[in-house]
C-alpha cells in the first residue's frame, strides 16, 4: 500500500535578511550605527549599539543599548541593560555588567603567578 502524496521540494526561508547577518572585518568612518546586528571589529568616532553585537569597539563616543561588546574602548560610553568582557573608558554612565572588572583582573594575575611558582620544576 502506497501513498501518492505530494513530495514536491519545499525550501526553507530564514527569517532573518541576509544582509543583516554578515560579518564585516572592519566598519571606519564618522558614525556607526547598529541595529540587530553583529560586528567584528568596529572603530569610529561615535558608536551606537541597539539590540548588537561586536567583538571590538574603538571610538570616541559609544552609546550601548541591550547589546553586547567583547572588548570595548572609548573616551565615553553610554550604556544601558548591556554586556561586556573588557571595559575601558575614560567616563561611563549607565547600567553595564562587566565580567572582567579590576578586581578578578588583580585575582586572575595573582592565581597565575601562583600556578607558575607551583608547577616549575624543582631545583636540584
Amino acid at each position: 500500500m502506497t501513498d501518492n502524496q505530494d513530495t514536491s521540494e519545499v525550501f526553507y526561508e530564514p527569517p532573518i535578511e541576509t544582509e543583516k547577518s554578515g560579518y564585516t572585518d572592519l566598519t571606519d568612518g564618522d558614525t556607526v550605527n547598529l541595529q540587530h546586528d553583529a560586528k567584528q571589529v568596529i572603530e569610529a568616532n561615535i558608536v551606537r549599539m541597539q539590540q548588537s553585537a561586536a567583538f571590538s569597539v574603538l571610538a570616541d563616543d559609544v552609546e550601548i543599548n541591550e547589546s553586547v561588546g567583547f572588548v570595548v574602548r572609548a573616551d565615553e560610553i553610554r550604556i544601558d541593560n548591556s554586556v561586556t568582557f573588557i571595559l575601558a573608558a575614560g567616563e561611563v554612565k549607565g547600567n553595564v555588567t562587566t565580567l572582567f572588572t579590576p578586581a578578578t583582573a588583580m585575582i586572575l594575575g595573582g592565581a597565575i603567578i601562583l600556578g607558575m611558582l607551583l608547577i616549575r620544576p624543582p631545583r636540584r
